[in-house]
This record gives structure tokens, C-alpha cells and sequence, in this order.
């Protein structure tokens, strides 16, 4: 899950927990940029106020138990938490992971429930960024915190090869080599995959030969 500039008057701007018998599990989650009556604080992105908790391989602001079970407190990165209207909640709100983010193959595998093979956008759950080491738990390819998987390629639609240029026969040579390879195998493969659906096949073929000899402005799955 992911939780960011939810308020609360009192305590618990993200999550509060109280209750005697309540017990919380939290895990490979983000609580950030959460408030309540003591800003942007611990408490204001989680309260436990009765009860007992477990937080194992999330990111939370400001978190005590950063350090342990994989927990984290460092900024998650997200692409443009309000949107281009600065109004958090609203349609135009990206929560997915920038490049470099903390997040990304930092959870725990085993956390994610039997069946999710997919993220909030339908992007495959498991893909590794080939420019990041694993911290999180299991094994490659390790599961991003929060509602969102980065789908491992940061470079515009086409341009397989990263040179910022059009789409040429390098690119073109870059996807021959990843065809019905899987996108998690390398970062030329990962960018070969441009609709995200988990495989390199006629589909890409397809949307690559579309942009032949042209930049695309759109980056993935946007495509073309």
C-alpha cells in the first residue's frame, strides 16, 4: 500500500491503531508526507495506541524502527505526489517510483499475497531495476514497497539503448537480442518490454517499428 498527505487532527495522520485486542501487520508499504497535530512526525504517519503492531520492509517518514526488519525512512521518491494541479487526491497524482528510489527492490516477497502478480497500474509485481541492488528479501527479482513496481527502464519509449537520440537499427539490434527473453534479464530488456505486460514480443515489435527513425516524448508503457 501506499498512503501520502493524509491528515488527521490528533494522532495518526496515515494509520491509527487502537483497540486492546487490535493487532497490525504492516508490510511493504509506504506512509509519507502523512500529518497530524504534530506535522509530518512518527505519529503522523503511524500511531499505535493500543494493541500490538509488526512492520517489516515498509518506508515511513520520520520511523523509529528504521534500521530493522527491512524498514526504512528515507524519501520514497515519488514521481509528483499532488499532480500537475498541486491538489493531493486528485486524478492527476503520480505515486509511482523515480528512478534511484529507496523503495524499489527493497520489500519482501514473501509478504505479497498468493495470486498479485501485478502492481495498481497492472504492471508485473516482480521486476528487478537492473541499475539498483537488492536490499529487499528473497529472491531476484524483489518486489518495490508500495502500491506501485517500477517497471526497471527509465529511458523514452523506443530508445532502447539510453542514447537520447531516435529510434535506430542499434535499438532495433537491442530488442532482437531481448525478443521472448524476460524484461527482468537485463536493463536492455527491461526497456525492450514497452507496453509492460512482462514480455518482449510482437506487441513491442509492433509499437517499436511504429517509432522507427523518430524520438518518441513519451516514456513507458505511454507508448508510442
Amino acid at each position: 500500500c501506499t498512503f501520502t498527505q493524509n491528515v488527521a487532527s490528533n494522532q495518526g495522520g496515515a494509520v491509527f491503531q487502537t483497540g486492546g485486542g487490535a493487532s497490525l501487520t504492516l508490510e511493504n508499504s509506504v506512509l509519507w508526507n502523512n500529518s497530524d497535530a504534530s506535522g509530518t512526525d512518527e505519529t503522523g504517519q503511524l500511531t499505535i495506541a493500543n494493541g500490538s503492531s509488526t512492520v517489516r520492509y515498509s518506508c515511513i517518514q520520520n520511523y523509529s524502527g528504521a534500521g530493522a526488519n527491512g524498514n526504512i525512512s528515507s524519501d520514497p521518491l515519488f514521481e509528483d505526489a499532488d499532480g500537475a494541479d498541486n491538489t493531493a487526491g486528485t486524478a492527476d497524482d503520480d505515486l509511482r517510483l523515480q528512478p534511484g528510489s529507496p523503495a524499489i527492490d527493497a520489500a519482501d516477497n514473501s509478504a505479497v499475497p498468493v495470486g498479485v502478480t501485478t502492481d495498481l497500474d497492472g504492471i508485473p509485481r516482480f521486476v528487478d531495476d537492473p541499475e539498483t541492488a537488492d536490499s529487499g528479501n528473497g529472491t531476484p527479482p524483489i518486489v518495490d514497497m508500495g502500491a506501485h513496481e517500477y517497471p526497471g527502464c527509465s529511458s523514452t519509449c523506443g530508445d532502447i539503448n539510453g542514447s537520447g537520440g531516435n529510434v535506430d537499427l542499434v535499438d532495433f539490434a537491442s530488442f532482437a537480442v531481448c525478443f521472448n527473453a524476460l524484461p527482468s534479464s537485463s536493463a536492455a530488456c527491461a526497456c525492450s518490454d514497452l507496453n509492460l505486460d512482462g514480455a518482449i514480443n510482437l506487441l513491442d515489435f509492433a509499437t517499436l517499428s511504429l517509432i522507427f527513425n523518430r524520438s518518441s516524448t513519451n516514456t513507458l508503457p505511454n507508448c508510442p
